[in-house]
Formats: C-alpha cells, structure tokens, sequence
C-alpha cells in the first residue's frame, strides 16, 4: 500500500531533478542532482514505510518532495561545512607548501626583487596562498594587487630569459 502512494512522488522524479540541478549549481556540494534525488525520494520511502511520514498529513506531494530535496541539500551544506571546520580545527592545513627549499634557479629570482615584493611572490606562487592573504602577509599596496602580481610575473619572466 506505501509504495502505491510513493508512486505519486516517483512520478515528480524530473521536477525534482530539476530542483536539484538549480540548486546545486554553484554550490560546494560535490553530488550529483540525481544522487540528490533519489536520497530524498529514499527519505520519503523510508519515512512512509516506517510512519514517522503520514500521508494523510501530506497536504501537497509536489511540496513535501521539494521540501525533501531542499531540506537534504542543506544537510550536505552543513556536513560539507562542518567537514571543512573540523579540518581547520584539527590543524589540517590546505595543501601544504613544499618542505624542500626552492631551486637554485628560483632563489636567484627572488634575490632580485625587495622583500616586499619577494615576500609577495613566495606567498602567491610557492606557497599558493590567494592574492588577498598574501597581500596582508605582506603589507603589499592596497590598491590593484592583480596588476602588481602580473608587473612581479612580467620582471621575473624578463630575469628568466
């Protein structure tokens, strides 16, 4: 009897889908929309099988499915989140800078530029920290710190040849 009522929000399965493609572009979450589809949908079964779902209750299927499908979007969100969180709380770092020090040849590089500017291209290009960080790091010129990372590129693209 359950499964001849879950055959209404089966029959949502490519609105759904549409659902979750809009909201999961875009978003953090690594799923696809169909993994995010039949999760809800799975919900919904389990739910009707076991009673904590009550059809007679449900007002609207088309409402409670998207419901379902938000509802278990923004616990990906959160998982994700809180992933990320427990990473940073853990002291694990994004990926690490190299442990050996830099090539002879980059060394070389560096020597010829102030220290505010080497300090700038070591947090951006070896270290692969973003432009704003390093700008920070660095107390590098507020303004444009793009076009002064490229004019940094450019001097040592000269060095190089």
């Amino acid at each position: 009897m359950a499964t001849a009522d879950f055959a209404e929000f089966e029959a949502l399965r490519p609105d759904l889908l549409r659902v979750a493609r809009a909201l999961l572009r875009g978003s953090r979450v690594r799923q696809s929309p169909e993994d995010l589809v039949q999760g809800a949908l799975t919900r919904i079964l389990v739910g009707i099988e076991g009673g904590s779902v009550r059809l007679d209750a449900v007002e609207s299927a088309r409402g409670f499915a998207f419901a379902a499908v938000r509802n278990l979007f923004l616990d990906e969100v959160k998982a994700h989140r809180t992933r990320f969180e427990d990473a940073l709380d853990s002291g694990v770092r994004a990926p690490a800078p190299a442990t050996t020090a830099p090539s002879l040849l980059v060394q070389q590089i560096l020597e010829r530029f102030e220290p505010p500017a080497r300090c700038f291209l070591v947090r951006v290009v070896i270290e692969e920290r973003s432009v704003g960080e390093a700008q920070g790091l660095c107390g590098w010129p507020d303004r444009s710190p793009y076009y002064h990372l490229k004019l940094l590129l450019d001097r040592a693209r000269e060095v190089v040849s």
